[in-house]
């Protein structure tokens, strides 16, 4: 057998950028604002790979940085896709009950929430406040309302009823629970003085 040896030249960049940022009311010099971002680049050209030279990965790095600062300040919108439940589990549930839910979710398709949350209301009055589903789908009403602590009082009662997890129900607990920490982020920026 033969062996042959070579050398292969392999450059490689790093590069890394923090920012410190402030934002101050120079009226009353309080700070409204502040975070501490760090981004980082790693690159090398071994096995032909192409990679960015030290001032072009410092120049990424730093506008990569001030895009995630100015979304973070930035009013955006955020899209999830949410599934409603749409069959009654009781079996004391009447059919007209099934029937008003169904109803209710069309309602909601039609991106009318106020009178699927009266529907709702009375079914959930009719079954006595024990449907998971029910309590669950107000909770989703509640939630495209932006009234975020009244679905999660509904998100937790569905919880509550349910005797093994349900992946929408355990999905929308978690999901209630950062809007709301977002929303109180938001309010105690404006409020900042």
């Amino acid at each position: 057998m033969k062996y042959q040896h070579y050398t292969v030249k392999c450059n490689t960049i790093k590069a890394n950028v923090s920012a410190n940022i402030n934002i101050v009311n120079i009226e009353t010099g309080s700070l409204i604002y502040g975070d501490s971002i760090s981004k980082e680049y790693n690159g090398d050209s071994c096995h032909g790979n192409k990679f960015l030279s030290k001032s072009q990965a410092l120049n990424r790095l730093s506008s990569d940085i001030a895009h995630n600062f100015v979304y973070k300040l930035t009013p955006n919108y955020s899209y999830f896709s949410v599934t409603l439940l749409g069959s009654i589990e009781l079996s004391t549930a009447s059919s007209e009950d099934k029937k008003r839910l169904s109803g209710a979710l069309e309602y909601i398709k039609a991106g009318r929430m106020d009178k699927a949350e009266k529907i709702l209301t009375t079914v959930m009055d009719s079954v006595d406040g024990q449907s998971y589903v029910v309590a669950y789908d107000l909770g989703v009403v509640k939630e495209a309302q932006g009234q975020l602590d009244e679905a999660k009082k509904f998100y937790a009662m569905a919880d509550d009823l349910t005797m093994s997890p349900v992946e929408e129900i355990n999905a929308a607990v978690l999901r209630i629970d950062k809007s709301i920490e977002k929303n109180q982020e938001a309010r105690e920026q404006l409020n900042a003085k």
